[in-house]
C-alpha cells in the first residue's frame, strides 16, 4: 500500500511501521536484533519497500529516549532567551546542554515543560535511516504524538492523560490542553497511584475531583486503582489504540499541520538541505566543467601558438622580398605601407598613375564625326573645335530640318548631341551650331577599352 503518512515508532524491542493512507492504518513489526536498533534499520528499509511505501517518515522516540523537565521561566533575559532557558534545564538533567537537543512547551504558571534528547544517539539513527534510503521529516515524542491526536476539547477537559504502551505508561499533567508535566512509570497501579498522589500534593489540581483521561488498554485493576483519586474517562480502550493515535498524528505532520508539540528536528539534529543530495552531482558538475575550461584552454594555447608561428612566417617572408628590393636598407616595422608609398611615389615621378583615366584620341573623335555626317544633305562646315569629351561644329545648310538630320546623324554616331543652335541667313540657307560629348561606348571605343 502506498500511503500518505508513514510513522516509525522505535520500542525497546522492535520498530513499529505505521503506514497511514486516509482512514485506513497498516502496522508491521521488524523485531530488533540484539536488542540494537541501528542494526535493524536495513530491514525496516526492506518492510518499505515491501509495503511500497513513500520514504518520507516520522520518527516515534520512546519516552526511554527523552529526558523532561520543568523549567522556571521567572527573572530570565529578554536576550538569548533560550539559551538562559537551556542551561536551567541542564541543571535538572545528567548530560551537558552540549550533547542535548531540546524543545520547550509554552510556559504556564511561570515553568515551562522542556524536553531533550542525546543528540548523537538520535543522528546515528538518523543517519543510518537516510543511508538506507528514509528520509526522516520530524522527530518526535510517541506518547505526545498519541497525546495529540486527541481533540482540543478532550485535551481542555482533563487535568490528567495517561497514555498506555505495553511496558511502560505516560503520565501527562494537562493545563489549558497541553502538559506540563511529565512522568514515566511502569504500568500497574501501585506505580500509577504514587504517581498521581505525588503530583497532586505537590500540586494540587483545580477542583474536588480531578479528571482523567486513558488512552490504550490498562487491566482493569489499574483503572480501579485510579478511579479512587479521580474520576476516569476512558477515551480508546482496544488493542493499538495508542498506536493508531500517534500515526494520525503523523498523517496531520504529513499534511502540513503541526501535531506533538514539540519536534527535535532542530539544531544538530536538524534536517539536511535540499540540495545535499545533489552534492555529489554538483561536485562531478564542477569536475567536469573545470576540466572542460582546461581542455580549452589548452585548445586555445595551441591554436594561438600555430597562428603566431604562420603569422611570423609571413612576415619573415615580407621581410625577405624588402631585402631583395632594397638590399641596404633595413626593414620597417610595416612593411606593405612602406612599399605602397614607394609605389605612389614612383607612379607620381613617370605619370602612370593608374588612377588617372585615358583620355581619347581628337584624331579619332575628328574621324568619327566627320563620317558620320549625312552624305545626301548638303553643307558648310565652317568651324570644327575637338575637346576631350565632346566636339562643338559651326556650319551652314540649306534649311532648319537639315541642320536637324546632320545633328541625328551624329548622334547614332555614338554622340550626345543637344538640340541644334539655327540661325537663317540675310540671303540665302541657315547658320548653325551644333554641340555634343561623346558617349561612353565611344570613348571606350576611341581610347582602345573593352568594357563588358
Amino acid at each position: 500500500m502506498n500511503g500518505d503518512a508513514l510513522l516509525l515508532f522505535l520500542q525497546a524491542d522492535r520498530w513499529r511501521i505505521a503506514s497511514v493512507a486516509g482512514d485506513d492504518i497498516h502496522l508491521a513489526d521488524v523485531p530488533l536484533a540484539g536488542g540494537s536498533p541501528l542494526e535493524t534499520i536495513p530491514q525496516v528499509a526492506e518492510a518499505l519497500k515491501q509495503l511500497d511505501q513513500s520514504p518520507l517518515a516520522c520518527l516515534g522516540l520512546p519516552s526511554s529516549m527523552i529526558f523532561a523537565a520543568q523549567v522556571d521561566c521567572d527573572m530570565l533575559p529578554r536576550k538569548k532567551r533560550r539559551t538562559a532557558m537551556l542551561f536551567r534545564l541542564e541543571e535538572q538533567l545528567p548530560l551537558d546542554v552540549e550533547r542535548l537537543t531540546a524543545d520547550f512547551l509554552p510556559a504556564k504558571g511561570g515553568k515551562a515543560l522542556g524536553l531533550a534528547v542525546e543528540t548523537s544517539c538520535v543522528k546515528e539513527i538518523l543517519d543510518q535511516l537516510e543511508a538506507q534510503g528514509v528520509t526522516v521529516t520530524s522527530v518526535c515524542s510517541s506518547s505526545l504524538l498519541a497525546a495529540s491526536s486527541l481533540p482540543i476539547d478532550s485535551l481542555r477537559n482533563c487535568d490528567y492523560l495517561i497514555v498506555a504502551w505495553p511496558a511502560h505508561a505516560d503520565v501527562l499533567r494537562m493545563s489549558d490542553g497541553q502538559p506540563v508535566a511529565w512522568y514515566s512509570t511502569a504500568p500497574d497501579a501501585q506505580e500509577l497511584d504514587q504517581c498521581l498522589c505525588v503530583d497532586m500534593v505537590t500540586n494540587p489540581p483545580p477542583g474536588d475531583q480531578p479528571a482523567i483521561s486513558v488512552i490504550g488498554t490498562f487491566d482493569a485493576g489499574v483503572i480501579a486503582a485510579i478511579r479512587q483519586h479521580a474520576s476516569v474517562t476512558v477515551l480508546q480502550d482496544q488493542p493499538d489504540a495508542t498506536e493508531h493515535a500517534a500515526a494520525r498524528s503523523a498523517q496531520a505532520i504529513a499534511r502540513g499541520r503541526r501535531s506533538g508539540w514539540v519536534d527535535f528536528r532542530q539544531g544538530a539534529l536538524a534536517t539536511p538541505s535540499g540540495w545535499t543530495h545533489l552534492a555529489k552531482p554538483a561536485k562531478r558538475a564542477v569536475a567536469l566543467a573545470a576540466l572542460l575550461l582546461v581542455v580549452l584552454t589548452v585548445g586555445f594555447g595551441v591554436r594561438t601558438a600555430r597562428y603566431e608561428a604562420l603569422a611570423a612566417e609571413l612576415i619573415q617572408k615580407q621581410q625577405d622580398a624588402y631585402h631583395a628590393l632594397y638590399p641596404l636598407q633595413e626593414a620597417p616595422v610595416n612593411i606593405k605601407v612602406r612599399l605602397l608609398s614607394d609605389l605612389r611615389r614612383l607612379s607620381g615621378t613617370v605619370g602612370a598613375d593608374s588612377n588617372v583615366p585615358d583620355q581619347p584620341s581628337a584624331l579619332e573623335t575628328l574621324r568619327s564625326a566627320v563620317a558620320s555626317l549625312p552624305a545626301a544633305v548638303r553643307l558648310r562646315i565652317v568651324q570644327m573645335r575637338i575637346a576631350p569629351n565632346g566636339l562643338l561644329i559651326e556650319g551652314q545648310s540649306r534649311s532648319h530640318s537639315d541642320a536637324e538630320t546632320i545633328t541625328q546623324a551624329i548622334s547614332r554616331a555614338g554622340f550626345a548631341m543637344d538640340p541644334p543652335h539655327t540661325e537663317r541667313l540675310p540671303k540665302e540657307g541657315v547658320a548653325f551650331i551644333l554641340t555634343g560629348k561623346a558617349a561612353k561606348k565611344a570613348q571606350a571605343a576611341m581610347t582602345g577599352e573593352v568594357k563588358p
